[in-house]
């Protein structure tokens, strides 16, 4: 199948919602859930199933070009606006996925930057909205590009398995940002699930990884069962993923 192809069948027609920027601007968490309801039908609609957002990045440096997609600068207020969206996305039965975990706030050096934090900064700033998306009951997280104090956070153990899985109470996909981690043994043991858009490092390494016993199996090991948790919570395997055909708090 080309799938390039057929995605582009799938979504020839689609909205050009307006930005989140602006939606935060109205400070209306049900106009948010309306909104994310919408895209969750339009996903629908056109056979996805992981919408790839919402954005959740503060808004710190102004030069920032993807400012837009995030809910600016205050962490009440894109915390009130994400525990709604969350669930508009949730309930037409397409996963929402928070992004990008954590930190991430310019553009310059994207791919290279490193966010020295304090436990009160990520606390305080950082991390309320990506706590409220978690307790709505997302489904799916990405990691962002950046180091977090001196390790990439797509595969750093603190990241994702202290401070997404434990202390935020994460169990679901985790997966990283496109071609944003560098070593096999780092990404397996800090409890990374998915590689995107390949397993370059993973797919190429792990096995001698594990034959040389540089890492093992075990419960906080990636082996695919938080993948296949979310897609069965998600009923993907019982239910096509497009439809014509959504209705308010209907997952079917």
């Amino acid at each position: 199948m080309n799938i390039r192809r057929n995605l582009s069948q799938q979504l020839e027609k689609s909205t050009a919602f307006p930005a989140p920027i602006g939606l935060a601007a109205t400070w209306n968490p049900a106009l948010a859930y309306a909104y994310a309801h919408s895209i969750g039908e339009e996903c629908r609609a056109g056979g996805v199933a992981v919408l790839l957002g919402p954005g959740m990045n503060i808004y710190r440096i102004a030069q920032c070009g993807r400012n837009f997609e995030y809910f600016g600068e205050d962490p009440f207020l894109a915390a009130r606006m994400i525990e709604r969206y969350v669930p508009g996305v949730l309930d037409t039965g397409t996963i929402p996925t928070l992004k990008h975990f954590f930190a991430n706030n310019t553009d310059h050096h994207r791919r290279t930057s490193n966010s020295v934090l304090d436990e009160r900064t990520m606390h305080e700033i950082y991390l309320p909205a990506f706590k409220a998306g978690i307790d709505a009951g997302a489904m799916a997280v990405m990691t962002s590009y950046n180091q977090v104090n001196g390790e990439w956070a797509g595969q750093s153990e603190f990241v994702i398995n202290d401070l997404l899985r434990k202390e935020l109470g994460f169990r679901w996909l985790v997966m990283t940002d496109w071609w944003s981690v560098w070593d096999a043994e780092k990404i397996i043991r800090s409890g990374q699930d998915l590689e995107m858009p390949g397993e370059k490092f993973i797919k190429a390494d792990a096995q001698r990884l594990l034959k040389t016993g540089k890492v093992t199996g075990g419960a906080d090991r990636p082996d695919g069962k938080s993948i296949i948790r979310t897609c069965i919570a998600m009923g993907l395997y019982d239910r096509p993923v497009k439809t014509n055909r959504c209705s308010q708090n209907s997952r079917a």
